[in-house]
């Protein structure tokens, strides 16, 4: 019961989470991003690369589709999802990582700009306080049990999620 109220309480949160993004996304999606913003913005992240032997793939995709179009508000979430989900696995090499984190950092950054150049800036903060809460009351890191709401459920219970803790670790 327990498992099926926390998955429950975590379809709703990513329902309201994609309705704010939905609040905002359709106005803003068409609109270029600053083509130097972009440029700068990997620059930074290959720097604190640099004396790495790792050539991230989603760094390399970037660069490749800047040559070819001026990046948008749409592109710009594309790649910040990409980062995103690449940061959260927690398997990145630290270099890696850093150079992720540095990216998605500015992208966030870009974005914000945008909505806040077209009126819709606190729309769009709303919408990613939101989502970063989400993420963290519901999120899978590690363990299954990791995050607040799984927290939360060690202390009323403990002896359940140790035995939850075994089963997701077969």
């Amino acid at each position: 019961e327990v498992d099926v109220r926390t998955e429950k309480a975590r379809h709703n949160a990513l329902e309201e989470g994609n309705k704010k993004y939905k609040a905002v996304n359709p106005a803003l999606n068409p609109i270029q991003a600053d083509p130097e913003f972009m440029r700068g913005a990997l620059a930074d992240a290959t720097e604190s690369l640099k004396g790495s032997k790792t050539e991230p793939t989603i760094l390399k995709d970037i660069e490749r589709s800047m040559k070819s179009e001026v990046p948008t508000y749409e592109s710009l979430q594309g790649d910040n999802s990409r980062l995103g989900r690449e940061l959260s696995k927690g398997t990145l090499p630290g270099d890696e990582f850093h150079a992720y984190d540095v990216l998605h950092e500015k992208i966030g950054d870009e974005m914000q700009r945008i909505a806040d150049s077209e009126g819709m800036g606190e729309q769009l903060k709303t919408a990613r306080e939101y989502w970063r809460r989400m993420k963290q009351t519901f999120g899978k890191p590690f363990k299954q049990t990791a995050g607040r709401a799984g927290e939360a459920m060690k202390d009323a219970n403990s002896a359940y999620i140790n035995a939850q803790d075994q089963e997701y670790s077969r």
